[in-house]
């Protein structure tokens, strides 16, 4: 899972013009900085930064990341303040930020501001870039049990634009171009530029900045070139258009990662837009209001987040919590009591708070502890949100689809070569997409899922409480065995002589063995293995050197039924079939490459169900 301190590594460095400047603020060394952020880019299976000329810039990505990291920061911080005052009653202020996100002033007055209301009054700040259409979906924070819920609009408009009822006026926001410093040999360049009336690149910005540079552009006769290039990745326009110059309000720049050799002015005659914001009439709104106007105007820095949570202690605390014991929260950890107890008291000492009385019969919590259990559970979604929600951003730098399969004896399998089949089709309609695969039975696929380690997975059996999308596939169970061995003769066999035969089974891990289970059960009897193997390397081996037999989908092993390798006998009195399911978690949606993953999917396994139904077996 993510860690807060590398989320909180990675907003400070998105903050500074180099790695080094905020390894320096963050006073930790430029290497830890950047392990840090490679675990990152391993987690997501895609880059956040991209080499340029002056070091390193921000993707997409990175973009997305550090409007869903600030939210979860600001969470963690007053997870802190509620479990040191549980009593306190607590707000929330929810801001709706109707700009365009960019590394600019007014990103950076807004984090001042969050943190300087947050540090005066018991409240969570929440900023929402509606704009940019990617804030957390499954990730409501109505747990929490606010006392007050109030809201903040700020958003831009032309110079020209009065003010009605309400409307707080933020600032006056210049518009400015930008264009690329030249050095010493390229002077000459840079006077011709001057000498013509360059083109003004804008980027994607909202309608009303758009209509006022529009409108000063065809008074002064200058080309207007609109792009569709996000405002956050404008930088990226000066390399694309080294003499160009982009014309953007003033809060769109700022101090980030990769930012330098530009020069900037105002436009003259002087043209500008303000920001407004719509209050809710709160004396919260308009004690952050306060705190954002005086950002705007000193133009200080933020300050770093420094997130005392870890996601092993928040682990073990939730843990603890539940149980009510050491011993029995150590045992689900897999961890010994001492390295429990130690992590427990290291968050108690972080916090300033006791979250347990230490009992002889266990644990008794706290009214801060149970505090905090409302908040972990939270940040757990979100954390777990950011993971899986990330392979939607990573598709526009490429990326990876993070997928679960079933284990298959055999690469020719009809499920495995479908999927196969698939991934190639995707990659042809997405070139940049790459592939992260983890293969495991029913039971570890269902588990990744949950915990945000896959995005989708295809099972066999489908837990009701998780979202499942089905594939339109029914495959029939065979009895498998090598032939030299004779154990049956050719043809049906009838479920219920499954219980006198030599068996090799997995175990109730896998999907098929649950199946299998159930219809014994639903028949009156037990099926009772003569082995139980997870691997289904190691199970073939096994029926191929010994007098058993195992069952498996006919599917799965067709090509070898038809070379004679296998005998595979269809179980019938009843037909027993498995099912095949998409499932993915419940904390989000899916994404676009993966509704079309599985879309594919489904129709090739319908194509080829007619085929396997026709199959001859023997």
């Amino acid at each position: 899972m993510i860690d807060f301190r590398a989320l909180s590594y990675f907003v400070a460095a998105c903050e500074h013009e180099s790695l080094g400047a905020a390894a320096a603020d963050l006073e930790i060394a430029p290497s830890t900085l950047s392990a840090s952020l490679k675990s990152l880019e391993s987690g997501f299976g895609a880059s956040l930064f991209r080499r340029h000329e002056n070091g390193l810039a921000p993707r997409r990505l990175a973009h997305w990341l550090y409007r869903r990291a600030v939210p979860v920061l600001l969470l963690e911080e007053f997870m802190q303040r509620r479990a040191r005052a549980p009593d306190e009653a607590s707000a929330r202020l929810t801001i709706d930020i109707r700009l365009r996100f960019a590394f600019g002033h007014v990103r950076r007055a807004l984090a001042r501001a969050s943190a300087a209301a947050a540090e005066e009054a018991p409240i969570l700040i929440n900023p929402q870039w509606v704009l940019e259409g990617d804030n957390p979906s499954a990730t409501s924070l109505v747990d929490l049990h606010f006392g007050h819920e109030h809201r903040v609009t700020i958003e831009p408009m032309d110079g020209k634009s009065e003010l009605t009822g309400g409307d707080t006026l933020l600032g006056v926001d210049p518009w400015m171009l930008v264009e690329r410093r030249y050095g010493a040999g390229e002077l000459e360049g840079a006077g011709r530029r001057d000498q013509i009336k360059t083109p003004w690149l804008v980027p994607a910005l909202p309608e009303p900045l758009a209509a006022q540079i529009s409108e000063r552009a065809a008074a002064e006769g200058r080309e207007l070139r609109m792009l569709d290039t996000p405002p956050d990745s404008w930088p990226q326009l000066l390399e694309d258009y080294p003499s160009g110059q982009i014309a953007l309000p003033s809060s769109a720049i700022g101090t980030r990662l990769g930012l330098s050799r530009i020069v900037t002015r105002p436009l003259v005659p002087a043209l500008h837009s303000t920001l407004v914001a719509r209050p809710d009439g709160s004396d919260a709104a308009a004690a952050f209001l306060a705190h954002v106007r005086t950002a705007l105007e000193d133009g200080l820095p933020s300050r770093a987040f420094m997130p005392k949570m870890t996601e092993r202690r928040m682990r073990y605390f939730n843990l603890a919590y539940r149980t009510g014991r050491v011993s029995a929260a150590s045992k689900a950890a897999g961890v010994a009591q001492p390295a429990m107890s130690q992590q427990l008291q290291k968050l108690e000492e972080s916090l300033g708070v006791l979250l347990f009385d230490r009992k002889s019969f266990g644990l008794v919590r706290t009214a801060a502890a149970d505090e905090l259990a409302l908040a972990t559970e939270l940040l757990d979604r979100h954390l777990r949100d950011v993971e899986v929600s990330g392979a939607t951003a990573t598709l526009a730098d490429g990326g990876r689809l993070s997928l679960g399969v079933l284990p298959s004896t055999s690469p020719y399998g009809r499920l495995i070569a479908t999927i196969t089949d698939t991934v190639l089709a995707l990659r042809t309609q997405t070139p940049l997409l790459s592939l992260l695969v983890r293969e495991g039975p029913n039971a570890s696929l269902q588990r990744w899922v949950k915990q945000g380690r896959l995005g989708i997975a295809i099972v066999d059996v489908a837990p009701p409480q998780m979202p499942r999308l089905t594939l339109d596939s029914s495959e029939p169970l065979a009895l498998i065995a090598h032939p030299r061995h004779e154990l049956l003769p050719p043809g049906p066999v009838a479920f219920a002589d499954l219980a006198g035969l030599p068996l090799a089974l997995p175990t109730n891990l896998f999907g098929l063995r649950q199946i299998l289970d159930n219809e014994a059960r639903a028949a009156g009897f037990d099926l009772k293995p003569l082995h139980e193997i997870d691997s289904l390397a190691m199970l073939s081996a096994l029926i191929a050197r010994d007098r058993m037999a195992t069952v498996l989908p006919i599917s799965a092993i067709s090509s070898e039924i038809a070379a004679g390798g296998w005998t595979a006998h269809p179980i019938e009195g009843p037909k027993i079939h498995r099912r095949l399911y998409a499932i993915y978690s419940g904390d989000r949606a899916l994404t676009q490459i993966e509704r079309e993953f599985i879309r594919r999917l489904r129709s090739a396994l319908a194509a080829g169900a007619d085929i396997l139904s026709a199959q001859a077996v023997g």
